[in-house]
């Protein structure tokens, strides 16, 4: 969210209340996106859920770095793409959660501690693309790195897809 109101503000002209508005929208907007998520979680699985909202929201940044399309157009892809994006965090943390032994989970929380920190570092880096080019060029850098962190997310999914699999397995060897 660090750079969508200064991109409002300065590709669109937004004012000060238009940008607070949009952060709203944005909030309100992955609020919604969130409560629908475990309606596709209980269809699809937890990570692979997580895995359709990760590449549409990537995708959706990838549409809104290529080029301007009118604060029509994106204000409401923008919405979409936070709310999306957004949404499967929770289902990739009950999944850890899950996954992890309990005497290990406090480690797993100082780990997911350190994205909190990192997303210093990425609004510095963030910011000197922006300064050097432009927003979009930002956010077309940001699509890339989603995308790997897809590709890790997506080897993860079949990992654990492969280890339940194997596990329904060895339960049904040894009744």
């Amino acid at each position: 969210f660090k750079y969508w109101p200064l991109f409002f503000k300065h590709d669109f002209g937004f004012s000060p209340v238009g940008v607070c508005a949009m952060q709203l929208g944005i909030w309100l907007a992955i609020a919604a996106a969130s409560t629908g998520a475990p309606c596709l979680a209980r269809k699809l699985g937890r990570l692979p859920a997580a895995n359709v909202f990760h590449i549409l929201g990537t995708g959706l940044l990838f549409l809104i770095s290529n080029q301007s399309l009118g604060a029509r157009v994106e204000v409401p892809l923008v919405l979409l793409r936070n709310a999306v994006m957004n949404s499967g965090g929770p289902l990739i943390q009950a999944t850890i959660l899950e996954l992890v032994p309990t005497h290990h989970q406090g480690k797993w929380s100082s780990v997911a501690s350190l994205r909190r920190m990192t997303w210093s570092g990425s609004a510095f880096i963030g910011g000197m693309l922006s300064d050097s080019h432009d927003y979009r060029y930002a956010f077309f850098i940001t699509a890339c790195v989603h995308t790997g962190a897809g590709v890790l997310l997506l080897v993860v999914n079949l990992l654990v897809y492969a280890h339940e699999r194997g596990g329904a397995a060895n339960c049904g060897a040894s009744a």
